[in-house]
C-alpha cells in the first residue's frame, strides 16, 4: 500500500484499505500466498459474505483480494490465475441504498 497507494490517495482512502487489509489478513491468515487456491479464494469471500452486514461490503472486499491476486500473479509471487473466477457472494441480496432526501 505504501508503495503505490499511499503518496496519490487520500487519508480517508487510505484507512479504507487498512481496514480491508486487516480484514484480508484475517480471512487467510494460516495460509501463506502460493496456497491459495480459486476454491479456497471463493469459499473465504462466501464466508465473508455471510457474517458482513452488505453485499456492497462484499463487494469491496472481492475486488480488493481479486486485485491483489492479480497483482501478485502479474508480480510472479503466485504462477496461476487464482482470481479470474472469483464472486462477490453474500447473504444480503442487494445493496442497500439509503436517500437521506426522502426520510420522513
Amino acid at each position: 500500500m505504501k508503495t503505490y497507494k499511499e503518496p496519490t490517495v487520500r487519508i480517508s482512502s487510505m484507512k479504507k484499505y487498512q481496514t480491508y487489509a486487516k480484514n484480508i489478513a484475517t480471512m487467510f491468515e494460516e495460509l501463506l500466498l502460493s496456497q491459495i487456491t480459486p476454491s479456497i479464494a471463493q469459499e473465504r469471500i462466501i464466508t465473508f459474505g455471510h457474517t458482513h452486514s452488505s453485499l456492497e461490503a462484499t463487494k469491496n472486499i472481492a475486488t480488493t483480494i481479486k486485485s491483489s491476486l492479480k497483482d501478485a500473479y502479474v508480480d510472479g509471487y503466485i504462477e496461476c490465475d487464482v482470481f479470474g473466477r472469483l464472486k462477490a457472494v453474500s447473504s444480503k441480496k442487494q445493496t442497500s441504498i439509503q436517500n437521506y432526501l426522502d426520510a420522513q
